[in-house]
Order: structure tokens, then C-alpha cells, then sequence
């Protein structure tokens, strides 16, 4: 019995001190859990609002220095893309009738289509005002040239074939300026001038004719005429105390008075476009004084001729500030850009009207 008791003892004290060296360990592993997670606390530090606050700041000055630079990008790309063309002489083969014609035709039509603007639909040149005009104007002298030469120069007959360049190039000139895609404008353009480098190709390989006849010449002249009384008339409705036009005679209708609704923001389109047809109306009459020198000269007409030039040329002027269609009784010192070229396309009509009678006799 004694050594019973003795090893209960025994057993009993063994189980406490293996219970007490577990528990001390217990101890120690979560004092160094503590210890490591102070440590962690130390080591990460909770989020500052202030710090949030600043972070955030940063990334709005970077978008700030973007928008900033992006503008300046545009400004940029639009001073480099606001250009108008500059006077040229036609490079031609003398040899070689209608080649003057031809090759300002095609350099006028290459000048167009450098940048064309008019059907931009995304920044930064669709912010890019007066030059998208002045090329409208270009366009239109080029397509009522590029008809009378299909029609007319180009045939000896109306009842002759149609040459098939001059009809493809008129025909691409015709697209609507304003489309830009599937087909775009500069696509069915560039189209067009290929027509017509080819249709030169074939006058210097003589596969085909230029007829330069008083009556052809007599035809390209009312044609541009035409055109310029148009022109005259968008540019004389231009003033705002203008509510009302007097409309052209009709045969058996007198002159009646039309209503005129112009917007503001008109004055300085109507005015571009008017240069864009003057500046390119004057570079025809160039290649028309080589090309049909001879009709000018037995008619006694180079002086007028060289008249319309003149005042072709002093309609490329460049406004100070912005377009203005001050009122004579204004109190702000300022000219009327619109009436003041529109004067000057007058005198040109009425001077192309004489030649055009000249030739005629």
C-alpha cells in the first residue's frame, strides 16, 4: 500500500509540473505574438486623411497639366493648319494648247486638298474657322471650270463625245463636301485630279482636244460671272440693318423684295468663301490670258484682261481682328470687310461682262 500512495504522489507531481512548464509556454508564445503584432502596428501605421487628401491632390494637378497640354496641342496644330494659298504662276508646255488651263486646275485642286477642313468632325481642326470656306470657294470655280471644259472646251461639237476624264473628273468634284467617310470629300477630289493629270497627259500625247475658241472662252466667262453674282449677292446681305433684298427681274415679274434672315456668326464665312472664289477665279484668268491669247489679242481685250486681274488680286486681305460689317454711322472705327470685297467683285462682274462683249463683236 505504501508504495502504492508513493507513486500516485509521484505521478501527480509529474502531471502538475508538465501542466505548469505548458502553461508557461503558453505564456511565452502569446507575449511573442504581442510582441510581433506591436511590432506590425509600428511597422504599418493607419491610413491619414491628410495623406488622402494629398494623394489625391497630385493626381488632379496631373490631370490639370494634361488638359493644359492637350489645349496647347490644339492651339498649336490649328495656327500650323490656318494657311491660305499664295499667288502662282502656271508652269505649262507652250507647245501644247489648254496646258496652262490644265495645270492651274490641278494645282489649285492640289492646293485644295492639302488639308481639306470643311467635313472634319473631330477636334482639333474642326475648331479651325475661315480656311474650311476659303476652300468651298476654290471648289466651286473648280467645278464650273471642270464643266465647261467637259462640255464645252474639250468638244468640238456639242454634238461630239463627252471625253470620259473630264466627265469622271467633274463627276468627282460634285461629291458632297461635307461627307467624310464611305466615300470621304478628299477621297472623290483626289479622284477627280487624277482625271485630270490624265486628261493633260492626253492633250500633251494629243488623245485629246482643247478647243480654244471665242465661243468656249465666251462660255467659261458667263459661267464664272454667274457665279460671282452669287457671291456679290450672300456678301450684300451681310449688314444687320438689311431685313430686306430686292430680288433679280424674272421675265414678265417685276423686282420684288425678299425676306433676309442672316446670322452673325454668316459675316465671316460668307466673306472667306468669297475670297476662296476670287483668289481662285483669279488664277484661271491667268492661265485664260496664255490659253487663248490670241482671241484676247485680236480683240483688242488683253488690257481688260489684265484689268480683271488686278482687282482680283486686291481682294486677298487678311482682317485685322475679326470680319467686320461696321455701318457707316457706327461709333466704332472699323471698316466693312463683306461690302468692301463685295464692291471689288462688283467691278470685276462688270469688268468680265465687258470683255465678254468685246469678244463677242
Amino acid at each position: 500500500m505504501p508504495e502504492n500512495n508513493s507513486d500516485q504522489t509521484n505521478e501527480a507531481v509529474t502531471t502538475e509540473a508538465v501542466t505548469t512548464e505548458k502553461v508557461k509556454t503558453e505564456d511565452v508564445e502569446n507575449k511573442a505574438k504581442e510582441t510581433s503584432n506591436l511590432d506590425k502596428d509600428k511597422k504599418e501605421p493607419q491610413d491619414d486623411p491628410k495623406e488622402e487628401k494629398k494623394k489625391s491632390g497630385i493626381f488632379f494637378k496631373l490631370l490639370k497639366i494634361v488638359a493644359v497640354l492637350l489645349v496647347l496641342a490644339c492651339l498649336v496644330i490649328s495656327i500650323i493648319s490656318y494657311r491660305f494659298p499664295d499667288f502662282f504662276e502656271p508652269d505649262f508646255d507652250e507647245a501644247v494648247l489648254g496646258d496652262a488651263t490644265m495645270s492651274t486646275l490641278i494645282k489649285l485642286s492640289d492646293d485644295m486638298l492639302y488639308e481639306w477642313f470643311p467635313n472634319d468632325v473631330v477636334w482639333p481642326t474642326i475648331f479651325i474657322d475661315n480656311t474650311d470656306q476659303f476652300q468651298l470657294g476654290q471648289l466651286e470655280v473648280l467645278r464650273y471650270s471642270v464643266r465647261v471644259l467637259r462640255d464645252n472646251l474639250s468638244r468640238l461639237r456639242t454634238t461630239d463625245k463627252i471625253d470620259p476624264n473630264a466627265d469622271a473628273a467633274y463627276t468627282n468634284y460634285s461629291n458632297d463636301p461635307m461627307r467624310w467617310m464611305l466615300p470621304s470629300a478628299e477621297q472623290k477630289f483626289k479622284k477627280g485630279q487624277q482625271h485630270l493629270e490624265i486628261f493633260r497627259q492626253n492633250l500633251k500625247d494629243k488623245k485629246a482636244n482643247f478647243y480654244p475658241r471665242a465661243d468656249n472662252l465666251i462660255e467659261l466667262l458667263s459661267q464664272q460671272n454667274s457665279l460671282l453674282g452669287g457671291v456679290c449677292t450672300r456678301l450684300s446681305v451681310i449688314p444687320d440693318d438689311f431685313n430686306e433684298f430686292v430680288s433679280e427681274d424674272t421675265p414678265g415679274k417685276p423686282s420684288e423684295l425678299v425676306p433676309v434672315n442672316k446670322d452673325w456668326m454668316d459675316i465671316d464665312n460668307e466673306f472667306y468663301y468669297a475670297q476662296g472664289v476670287a483668289y481662285s477665279l483669279r488664277q484661271l484668268m491667268v492661265a485664260v490670258k496664255v490659253d487663248f491669247a490670241e482671241i484676247l489679242k485680236l480683240k483688242k481685250a488683253d488690257e481688260l484682261a489684265d484689268s480683271v486681274i488686278k482687282v482680283l488680286e486686291h481682294t486677298q486681305w487678311e482682317p485685322k481682328y475679326m470680319v467686320m460689317n461696321c455701318s457707316p454711322g457706327s461709333w466704332i472705327p472699323c471698316q466693312n470687310d463683306p461690302m468692301m470685297l463685295s464692291s471689288r467683285l462688283q467691278d470685276t462682274r462688270q469688268k468680265i461682262g465687258s470683255l465678254i462683249k468685246m469678244i463677242q463683236d
